[in-house]
């Protein structure tokens, strides 16, 4: 499970995209099932990049605080551990995930 640190709720909810009022469409995966594992700043990015650019998102992070921050933020959620796999056609492991390090995460 990540151990993001957050003082409140509240932090997490604020629109992570302040400084920029548009999101660039990632329109690559238009009509495409889209997984993003992992909901901190880029992964939250990529959430609405991939929606802007007609992706279908399944959103998760394991931890409670991110997950409930993305809802606020709009990005709706799906568990991984439960989606068909057979239907999603790529996964996006946001870059704060680790792999190996201090332990593999998932």
């Amino acid at each position: 499970m990540s151990e993001n640190t957050y003082d409140d709720v509240a932090t997490l909810a604020r629109p992570r995209f302040g400084y920029c009022d548009e999101m660039i469409p990632a329109t690559t995966f238009e009509g495409r099932r889209v997984a993003v594992f992992g909901l901190g700043r880029s992964g939250g990015a990529t959430c609405r990049a991939l929606a802007a650019g007609g992706a279908e998102v399944l959103a998760w992070d394991e931890n409670e605080r991110a997950r409930a921050a993305a809802e606020a933020d709009g990005i709706a959620l799906t568990d991984l551990d439960r989606a068909d796999w057979s239907k999603i056609d790529t996964l996006v492991l946001a870059p704060g995930v680790p792999l190996t390090h201090p332990a593999p995460h998932w």
